[in-house]
């Protein structure tokens, strides 16, 4: 009985492996088929190109070890900051990857990220060149695809992220830590309500149950420098207490000079001080008339590396939604009034953007991997819509509720 056992098993194991050669010669004939018949578009396809050979195309990278596992880190204001919260917890299960960042992104790294860590895994380049990396991305190239799947490692299976964790990063690949850069992430991100750490943590091959770290590498100056710009507009002895508003956005429409104005006179006439930050202003945004109107606000602009600081230091801080609100709510413990205008960009209704976590919820969607819905911290979201139909005696008792919400709050402590 054992012998007809082991004779059955033979023949079993003979079949499959039978099997497993047609399939895998089948699939060479088709692909080399496949190749002959397209091999003229396959040469101009972005597709084509492999990772390493972008990275031996560029001058400034031709003393890089291609054996390691390089991620572009470029992205907008707030989202850096996001990802950055992340990346501690990558750089110490994956030894073998190393950051190409901005010159300029410096400060911003050393928050989160200790100076050891920062010289060892970081690779700091011009503006322009970084650029030049994060075009090889868009049209969607195979440096915006999974970098490893069951079709080329034995034993990958259906998920990545534990065989990664087992086995270590393949050598020479070139990935992107923005989401925008790959294909139905920001469908996930924006009409399913996937949170923006599930994707970063999935960019990062992490587990599920990594959690975000905030900046906690602050000098004494960092300190020193946020205490001097909180105190303008302060007069004697005594500081009252201030509110920041946040006027500059890209991803949201804007307030008018008009309503910016209100909402500054508002938190006035409830005793505070006012700063504006007008940070990545440019040319975007005109204050002359807000700040004739408004005497008393002063304006302020705030190094990247000190927004939190500075938002935290504050009583409350309002403004339309953005990175520069996410800030103040992920990594600050101000109170927060966030007033949601229409979105950029998006191609969809408001009522669709981020699935069932739009809207009022929103800051409950951050709260999943940023927690910040702390006891005793007044966090809102106020939906506008089109700013050019709210009225002004709608904007004006949102911000007096607000205020007031932060006042009882405050004199309870």
């Amino acid at each position: 009985m054992r012998r007809i056992r082991r004779i059955r098993k033979s023949l079993e194991n003979r079949a499959l492996g039978f099997s497993a050669r047609i399939r895998h010669k089948a699939y060479r004939i088709a692909s080399s088929i496949y190749n002959k018949a397209f091999s003229y578009y396959l040469r101009l396809s972005p597709l084509n190109v492999e990772p390493i050979c972008i990275i031996r195309s560029n001058p400034i990278f031709e003393n890089l070890d291609h054996c390691l596992n390089y991620f572009i880190f470029h992205a907008s204001y707030g989202d850096k900051w996001c990802i950055l919260s992340f990346l501690g917890a990558h750089l110490q299960l994956y030894p073998t990857s190393r950051i190409i960042a901005d010159n300029d992104d410096k400060p911003l790294v050393g928050l989160f990220l200790d100076g050891n860590t920062i010289e060892e895994r970081f690779i700091f380049i011009d503006k322009h060149s970084l650029l030049s990396l994060s075009a090889h991305f868009r049209p969607i190239s195979r440096v915006s695809t999974q970098i490893i799947d069951s079709w080329s490692a034995p034993g990958c299976q259906h998920v990545i992220t534990p065989f990664l964790l087992a086995n270590g990063l393949p050598a020479g690949t070139l990935k992107h830590l923005h989401a925008v850069y790959y294909p139905y992430f920001m469908e996930l991100l924006n009409l399913h309500g996937v949170s923006y750490g599930t994707l970063i943590k999935t960019l990062l091959y992490l587990p599920a149950d990594t959690c975000s770290s905030s900046p906690c590498h602050f000098t004494q100056d960092d300190y020193q420098a946020a205490e001097e710009i909180s105190k303008k507009g302060s007069v004697g002895e005594g500081h009252c207490p201030y509110v920041l508003i946040n006027v500059v956005n890209f991803s949201h429409s804007s307030l008018s000079t008009a309503q910016l104005s209100l909402v500054i006179s508002v938190c006035i006439e409830h005793g505070y001080r006012v700063l504006v930050n007008q940070t990545q202003s440019g040319e975007h945004f005109a204050f002359g008339e807000v700040m004739q109107s408004c005497p008393q606000a002063e304006l302020i602009t705030i190094p990247p590396r000190l927004l939190s600081l500075i938002c935290d230091l504050a009583e409350a801080v309002v403004g339309v939604i953005g990175g520069a609100m996410n800030i103040a709510v992920q990594f600050s413990s101000s109170h927060v009034l966030s007033l949601q205008t229409s979105a950029l960009g998006y191609g969809v209704s408001d009522e669709e953007l981020l699935g069932k976590w739009g809207k009022e919820k929103i800051w409950q969607w951050i709260d999943q991997d940023w927690p910040c819905l702390r006891p005793g911290r007044v966090v809102e979201n106020a939906y506008l819509g089109d700013a050019d139909m709210v009225r002004d005696d709608q904007l004006q008792e949102l911000i007096s509720c607000f205020l007031n919400k932060v006042m009882l709050v405050s004199s309870s402590i």
